[in-house]
């Protein structure tokens, strides 16, 4: 994908796609499961949804003179990526900015009525993997009489066993850092999640109930979560 690319080309190194959604129609069509996001900012209009669909694929930014492909949610999306019962999906080399409640949000189970996002009922979302990114510039925005909680950098919930977060840079939100959560209801499980080598600047900003990194199983169902090596600076 290239900011230069047109979605009528052969989507190769030298004839990019320009759109997100076409390289997902793309991979769901074939067996090429991997896209390279040339550098550059691409301006959302919606989230990138990716769901049962699209599992095993693989979106990463490619890295010029240390810099990441921006994907800027102009304070118009929901979330940078959202996926939504898909499974063995990689996400990495990507810098996330101004959304609304998340850059990456993976949700796996039951609806979940306390966010209309996510209010749908869909399979386990199994072993994602969330590395290298940049997410900042969470508006978090107060819904009723309080703070929009199930926001953040990262945040998986309901039915997520074995998500990786590793290696990624969440800074200067209202909101937390990343949030993996059980909520209790049947068949939500986070085992095996892992939570590793994180830095994470200036989170939790305007919200009251939450942490910079937030880990809660309900009914303490889950096993073999790890947590490791994440550093958290306030200032």
């Amino acid at each position: 994908i290239s900011i230069d690319g047109v979605d009528s080309n052969a989507g190769s190194n030298e004839f990019p796609l320009r759109t997100f959604e076409e390289a997902r129609k793309r991979m769901r069509g074939g067996t090429v499961k991997k896209v390279l996001i040339k550098p550059g900012e691409y301006k959302l209009l919606k989230p990138i949804i990716l769901d049962h669909r699209d599992n095993g694929q693989h979106w990463v930014g490619q890295i010029v003179d240390g810099s990441l492909p921006v994907l800027d949610g102009q304070f118009k999306v929901t979330d940078g990526f959202l996926v939504l019962g898909g499974s063995h999906i990689r996400i990495e080399n990507i810098h996330i900015k101004d959304t609304i409640f998340r850059g990456v949000g993976v949700h796996g189970g039951s609806a979940f009525s306390d966010d209309a996002t996510m209010n749908i009922s869909v399979g386990p979302a199994r072993q994602n993997i969330i590395s290298n990114i940049e997410v900042s510039n969470i508006l978090a925005p107060k819904i009723g009489d309080y703070s929009y909680w199930n926001s953040g950098g990262v945040v998986a919930e309901g039915n997520t066993p074995g998500i990786i977060v590793s290696n990624n840079y969440f800074h200067d939100m209202n909101s937390m850092g990343l949030r993996i959560a059980a909520e209790g209801r049947a068949g939500d499980d986070i085992s095996e999640s892992i939570i590793s080598n994180n830095l994470i600047v200036r989170t939790m900003g305007k919200i009251e109930d939450g942490g910079s990194i937030y880990v809660q199983d309900v009914y303490g169902k889950s096993t073999g979560i790890k947590i490791s090596e994440n550093a958290i600076f306030v200032y």
